[in-house]
């Protein structure tokens, strides 16, 4: 009889041993995939992950390494004839990443490119002979940042003459601007087909930012018009067109708001992703097509009352390259993913009818997905409350067949507490979404309960693993998530329910939830309470401990405290906040001071755990540190964890060691206080 194995919680150390999966991609004949794992390096010295590309076919039989082992690989991309796979990669010799070219049918990787500021991105043109390829440059030339005559007498000064001038992960903006290079497969200098003091992508570098025309003569590409113009820079991204030669630049569209996503139908017009911030942030995502001709843009599905994209929650993948909108090759049909609820779902627009229909179910996420050419074939990245992310084929009938097993091994020696649907009615007559998951068996006493708070607020918790959840939940804690006002995947009006009103129904759906949960037969003890999140559940995290004394612990990361220091230091503040908590710090001084919740840290009793980045430039360190000297000056229980060179996004890129002793902290503070 074979020895039975004791499952163990998840630790933060088991960060070393998942295996992240990223970048899928079909060949176009459909026989094989290349993909991306991501594993710590085991080199605890070294501190940072591993990329390498791999490769198996479509059922999922064999899977060798592509990529030499030890050189970091990623972003693979298939020729259009299928001969070549693409990919970035930094070997021997390399400053930064550059693009590397490896035959098909097997042979050695040859180097493309060497650019000065290496390259993040990198397209085919549809006939398979070009590479148009974004890289950094630096805008001001060789003359540096003084637009005067004299020689500096230090070089390090930095002046400023723009709000928009950093940006989290990258930092320093000034010398930074991305722009696109044409390259020949066959190699030679990369020519620059733009400039200036812009970024193709717009100011945050949105991902599906060009593209060429079918026909191979064009790029269109998105760009912000006027970023001489602060305001104008930060919330406005438009569809431009460059000939392949350099010539013929213009701009196509004026649209009110920002396109993220941009590309050419075989029928002749453009369809692009969009928000036209009719209401802010809380508008939604929509696709739109675009007329070449005038510029004129329509929405493809006006009535839909949901957000394209990915707005889920989870702390265990990578960032994937994005295929939204896939066209078809007659211009009938569109997909694109949608935040729907609490999951992320692959739907498809039929252009003529208009008709819509969801290709995944609801019970989870499409993380990342790539198809061949004709839609026959998919591949897709899914994952749930339960399993981490891997990948799954499609076929045109609708047959799933998972075809990675990466993390079998540890899921098998772990326990995996399962997530109970708690759904309730708030007091406004809502309903709510919600979940719970409970450590097995009954506690005398009851069991202590935490409540999590996503970020955002317009994203969403749901049908995705989240391994702190997990590892708290293994330690014998219950933990709650849900969507309350605010969130994402429930139309604009819902998610525009707090714009101006944080702190409001949000903290009401929030406290009814632990109420609906606390009337449940669930075996918590509603005298050990916990409250935590990260950004804008880590501002929810402070507002809730300064109206209740009801939790006992409570973790705020990258949260906010201060709304008026927020609207000058952060890099999105000084936009971010009159479309969030309304008006300005200078003319609405009241409305800045009530929704802080610095306003409140008198009655804030709850010993408190603070943890900040010190390179995070979204949530900036002095919003902790503010709240932190604060509470010590009142004598109240609190701690300050400052995480050197991480940024805005530690808990779910961040390096691994700082990664782990985040989880460790969050994990002994609850234990010690529930």
């Amino acid at each position: 009889m074979a020895k039975k194995t004791t499952k163990q919680a998840f630790t933060p150390g088991d960060i070393r041993r998942i295996r992240f999966v990223s970048d899928p991609m079909v060949h176009p004949d459909g026989d094989r995939v290349a993909y991306v794992i991501r594993t710590v390096d085991k080199n605890r010295g070294e501190n940072r992950y591993r990329a390498e590309i791999w490769l198996t076919d479509p059922a999922g039989r064999q899977h060798r390494l592509l990529t030499a082992s030890g050189m970091d690989s990623d972003a693979p991309l298939w020729s259009p004839d299928g001969r070549y796979l693409l990919f970035l990669s930094k070997r021997a010799g390399d400053e930064k990443k550059q693009v590397y070219l490896l035959p098909a049918d097997g042979g050695e990787a040859r180097r493309l490119t060497k650019v000065e500021g290496g390259v993040k991105s990198a397209e085919w043109s549809p006939d398979g002979k070009y590479v148009v390829l974004r890289s950094p440059v630096d805008p001001r030339g060789k003359a540096g940042p003084m637009k005067g005559g004299g020689k500096p007498f230090a070089d390090d000064v930095q002046v400023l003459d723009r709000a928009l001038w950093q940006l989290n992960g990258l930092g320093n903006r000034l010398d930074k601007r991305a722009h696109i290079f044409l390259v020949s497969r066959r190699g030679g200098q990369p020519a620059q087909l733009t400039d200036g003091p812009w970024s193709v992508g717009g100011p945050f570098l949105s991902q599906v930012s060009y593209t060429f025309s079918v026909d191979g003569k064009r790029i269109y590409y998105l760009a912000t018009p006027d970023p001489e113009d602060d305001w104008t820079a930060a919330r406005k991204v438009d569809i431009y067109v460059v000939e392949v030669d350099g010539s013929g630049r213009r701009r196509i569209t004026d649209f009110p708001g920002m396109f993220s996503a941009v590309r050419q139908s075989p029928t002749g017009e453009l369809l692009a992703i969009g928000n036209d911030l009719a209401l802010g942030t809380a508008s939604p995502q929509q696709l739109w097509c675009i007329d070449l001709e005038n510029g004129d843009y329509q929405p493809v599905l006006p009535d839909l009352d949901l957000s394209l994209g990915d707005g889920m929650n989870c702390d265990v993948r990578f960032p994937t390259k994005d295929h939204d909108p896939w066209i078809s090759a007659d211009g009938g049909r569109a997909r694109m993913r949608i935040t729907q609820r609490g999951a992320v779902r692959l739907a498809e627009v039929d252009l003529k009818t208009k008709s819509f229909s969801w290709l995944t179910p609801d019970d989870l996420s499409v993380l990342g997905w790539h198809s061949t050419p004709d839609g026959d074939l998919r591949v897709e990245i899914r994952s749930t409350m339960l399993t981490l992310p891997e990948l799954w084929i499609v076929r045109e009938q609708g047959i799933a067949r998972r075809i990675t097993h990466l993390n079998d091994r540890l899921l098998a020696r772990r326990k995996v507490i399962p997530a109970r649907s708690v759904p309730f009615t708030a007091s406004d007559g809502a309903r709510i979404e919600a979940w719970v998951h409970i450590p097995r068996g009954r506690r005398r006493g009851g069991r202590p309960l935490v409540l999590a708070i996503h970020g955002g607020p317009k994203t969403v918790y749901g049908h995705a693993f989240i391994f702190e959840f997990q590892m708290l939940a293994g330690a014998g804690m219950a933990v709650a998530f849900s969507n309350p006002r605010g969130s994402d995947g429930h139309g604009e009006d819902w998610a525009h329910a707090v714009h101006g009103r944080y702190g409001e129904r949000d903290y009401q759906d929030l406290m009814e939830c632990v109420d609906h949960l606390l009337s449940l037969d669930l075996g918590l003890d509603p005298e050990r309470l916990g409250v935590g999140g990260g950004s804008y559940g880590g501002y929810m995290t402070n507002w809730v401990i300064g109206h209740t004394d009801r939790f006992k612990a409570a973790v705020s990361q990258r949260g906010i405290s201060n709304w008026e220091s927020f609207f000058g230091t952060s890099d999105i503040g000084y936009f971010f906040n009159p479309d969030n908590v309304g008006g300005l710090p200078w003319s609405d001084p009241e409305q800045y001071r009530e929704k802080s919740p610095l306003t409140y840290v008198e009655a804030m009793h709850t010993p408190l755990l603070l943890i900040h980045s010190e390179q995070d430039l979204r949530c900036p360190m002095e919003q902790a540190e503010q709240l932190f000297t604060y509470l010590k000056r009142l004598g109240r229980t609190v701690r300050l964890a400052r995480f050197p060179e991480e940024t805005h996004e530690l808990s779910r890129s961040g390096s691994p060691n700082r990664r782990m002793e985040r989880l460790r902290l969050i994990l002994e503070w609850f234990k010690e206080r529930l």
